[in-house]
């Protein structure tokens, strides 16, 4: 079912906003080995023409200053040392992750099907709980009104952090379930 409806994944590399960011932090973290790295092309610049480059964080927030970064650049990357020009992935970490190992395994076309994967996997986890609570019938139809959701075919197929957070709240709640009953 999950192949059929979640596959193929979205392809959102050139564009900006979340999915994108997503996919493009997993190739980061997997090319550069962390999540921090020198941004060479704006360290070599003199300071006073990088912040043309991105926007600092006084800029973001007029009313309340951050301490935690000094920039954001390309919409996704922390400025953490301004002088130093490194940057950070800002996304959730483990949905980067994800990504960058399936990228280092099979490129980018297997790495955009981690989101499919957790997908499918949600509905794996939701048929469980439900079948413990309501039987194996209820079950299936909650699987079913699930998986045919407008939410859940669109986030089942970009590659968002949302069905990684679906996915690991149902894995908590199952075992929590089990832990319960031993």
């Amino acid at each position: 079912l999950g192949a059929l409806l979640f596959t193929p994944p979205a392809e959102h590399l050139p564009f900006f906003g979340d999915s994108a960011i997503y996919a493009n932090e997993g190739v980061f973290i997997a090319r550069n080995g962390g999540f921090v790295t020198e941004h060479a092309a704006l360290a070599a610049l003199p300071p006073e023409a990088r912040t043309l480059f991105y926007t600092t964080s006084a800029e973001q927030f007029v009313n309340h200053p951050l301490q935690s970064y000094q920039g954001i650049v390309y919409g996704g990357y922390y400025v953490m040392d301004a002088a130093a020009m490194t940057i950070r992935t800002s996304r959730m970490a483990l949905t980067e992750v994800w990504f960058a190992l399936l990228y280092a395994v099979g490129g980018v076309r297997l790495a955009l099907y981690s989101t499919p994967l957790f997908a499918t996997a949600a509905l794996i986890l939701l048929y469980l709980i439900g079948r413990h609570f309501f039987g194996q019938a209820l079950a299936i139809w909650a699987v079913l009104l699930l998986a045919v959701s407008y939410p859940q075919l669109h986030f089942g197929r970009a590659p968002y952090a949302e069905i990684a957070g679906q996915f690991w709240t149902l894995a908590g709640v199952l075992y929590a379930l089990r832990w319960i009953e031993e």
